[in-house]
């Protein structure tokens, strides 16, 4: 077995209780994620893994990221060859100095003085993250390049000089990412974290979660029966559905999809999102996409609303935001404050955050720390699996492939005794000791995965 480091202390109370859990935990000398510390006691006599290495990363700027470069660190990266761009709904700017100090080069997100432009900004924002790289490959002796990346923005435009100049890896973590990734074919082989069986499985539950804590703590969802509708009934809307319901609110619920468009217990389905629209004074966008694009709002909305964005980026109302932006055009405007369009002198209508995602609000965390580090434990795992490929350079790498299932068996198993009452409950999780349903399970080509069970062979053997 592999020698185990002491236990976290677990994370105990409910959204309340947050800045508490967040103190503890920074204030924790060491050992913060075990999922990551076990990761590090398997790869630890492998030191030259990232050697002459450069990271290009794009990562929501946590608290939890800290551990994650930290590893990085510590199996060997160079902290000067680390680029990280965080994104500006969710940057935290202590993370931000956090990291800077350990040496890594962050790029700051440029200011976006528009609402519903976060696509443009964002974009603008990769093209100096890839521009800085390139500066910094000039003067380095450099072998490979990792991309790291969180909605597949920054491997899209991968600049064809490093293409053609460094064997390239990438990571792709979204299944937004992926679908954009789809439509942009991409030059160099990709480890899909977005479709391992870990994520989709054991994340997304964790992602419902943190939504589902942070509208109780930031709506009026208390003393009050309110009329909401839901778009979107993935993992994420029907957490946020039986949230609702189990407060007393009366809820629509519409998605798009005719296999997922359902009645769920207590709520009332319907056909479209007008009906949404006209039935609801709060709607939630759970659907990943503009669920008002060509629609003609001002014609069948008759009442003040308010929108709330459970989903990615500023997707879900960007016809609206775009509107707003039109009507206020020479305005500079906080996208992170509430957008307003009024209809008339008595028909508002409201976008919380700017229209994006209320989970992620610049606080430095979104999902608890002993839950979400078996998502950074994945990471860092395709991280591993990323340098081990184009440190052997094997023939016949496919274009997508597969996060090693040893890896995912690992991390979901030294994560579960840490995570919430869900992880231990949930059935699923025992397919996890099941190498062949792990691969059954997830998305890309398994290929290369004598070098991962090469590295646990022998982490095994010295550790036993």
């Amino acid at each position: 077995m592999v020698r185990k480091l002491a236990k976290i202390p677990h994370f105990l109370g409910d959204v309340t209780h947050w800045s508490t859990q967040i103190t503890e935990y920074l204030t924790m000398p060491s050992l913060k994620m075990q999922v990551i510390n076990s990761i590090r006691e398997l790869t630890k006599n492998d030191k030259e893994i990232f050697k002459n290495s450069i990271f290009v990363c794009v990562q929501h700027l946590l608290y939890t990221s800290v551990d994650l470069f930290n590893a990085l660190i510590y199996l060997g990266a160079q902290p000067n060859n680390i680029f990280l761009l965080g994104k500006l709904y969710s940057n935290n700017q202590d993370v931000f100095n956090i990291l800077s100090q350990k040496g890594l080069n962050l790029i700051q997100s440029l200011p976006q003085t528009k609402f519903g432009y976060f696509q443009e900004s964002f974009e603008n924002d990769i093209l100096r993250l890839w521009s800085k790289v390139l500066e910094h490959l000039k003067y380095r002796n450099i072998e490979k390049v990792i991309i790291l990346d969180d909605g597949g923005f920054c491997l899209k435009d991968a600049p064809s000089q490093i293409l053609n100049d460094y064997p390239v890896m990438g990571i792709e973590q979204t299944s937004s990412g992926l679908v954009k990734i789809g439509k942009n074919k991409l030059a160099f082989p990709l480890i899909e974290v977005a479709s391992s069986a870990a994520k989709q499985h054991v994340e997304s539950p964790m992602i419902a979660k943190s939504v589902e804590e942070k509208l109780v703590d930031k709506l009026p969802l208390h003393g009050t029966r309110l009329t909401c509708g839901v778009v979107g009934l993935g993992v994420i809307g029907k957490a946020a559905t039986e949230k609702l319901l189990n407060l007393g609110h009366t809820v629509y619920t519409y998605d798009r999809h005719s296999e997922k468009n359902i009645a769920l217990p207590g709520a009332h389905k319907v056909n479209n999102v007008s009906e949404i629209l006209t039935l609801s004074d709060y709607i939630f966008g759970c659907a990943g996409e503009d669920i008002l694009k060509n629609l003609n709002i001002r014609d069948m909305i008759k009442s003040n609303k308010f929108f709330i964005s459970c989903s990615s980026q500023d997707k879900e109302f960007r016809s609206l935001l775009l509107e707003c932006s039109t009507i206020d055009s020479n305005d500079v405007v906080d996208p992170l404050s509430i957008a307003e369009l009024k209809l008339s002198d008595t028909i508002t209508l409201k976008i919380l955050r700017g229209g994006f995602p209320i989970n992620l609000d610049n606080t430095g965390y979104a999902v608890k720390p002993n839950d979400i580090q078996m998502t950074r434990g994945l990471l860092l795992a395709a991280l591993i699996q990323a340098a081990l490929l184009t440190n052997h350079r094997p023939q016949g790498i496919p274009k997508h492939i597969m996060l090693c299932p040893l890896f995912q068996n690992f991390v979901v198993n030294e994560w579960r005794p840490f995570g919430s009452s869900y992880a231990v409950d949930n059935p699923i999780i025992n397919n996890f000791s099941n190498l062949d349903w792990i691969k059954q399970n997830s998305g890309g080509e398994a290929f290369g995965q004598a070098y991962t069970a090469h590295l646990f062979n022998k982490a095994f053997c010295v550790t036993q």
